[in-house]
């Protein structure tokens, strides 16, 4: 990338002075037998510390939510939206997220800022 270098580490270097020190879970395998429903999972990984950066995201309009689940779009569908410098592992919104008080955080959505296809940031979308 090269033109915006400065930049991305001055963001990542916040991220890490301001972020919230969270968990991030993956599930682990599922249980031989049991039904896909019952959410039953053995041997999870270790939860990996992130720090992510939370913000306010403004109201709440249900024809917003509906847009923007439907589509990559910046429209508010959540009460809070947060940054996190890129993983060394595949995020995804069925994950557990546990911020710094112990709370599970519901992700609603992800997206990652990629400029010529390499992940600095994803912007994730939580409820509390």
């Amino acid at each position: 990338m090269g033109q915006f270098d400065r930049q991305i580490a001055t963001v990542k270097r916040l991220i890490d002075k301001h972020g919230e020190a969270c968990f991030w879970q993956k599930p682990g395998d599922r249980a031989p037998g049991v039904d896909p429903w019952r959410g039953s999972n053995i041997d999870p990984p270790d939860p990996v510390p992130v720090r992510i950066a939370f913000f306010p995201n403004g109201g709440d309009n249900s024809l917003a939510a509906v847009i923007a689940a439907l589509g990559d779009s910046d429209v508010n569908i959540a009460s809070e939206y947060g940054l996190m410098s890129a993983v060394n592992f595949e995020p995804l919104t069925s994950d557990t997220l546990t911020d710094s008080k112990g709370d599970n955080v519901e992700i609603v959505k992800m997206t990652p800022l990629r400029p010529n296809g390499e992940i600095i940031l994803w912007k994730l979308w939580i409820e509390r």
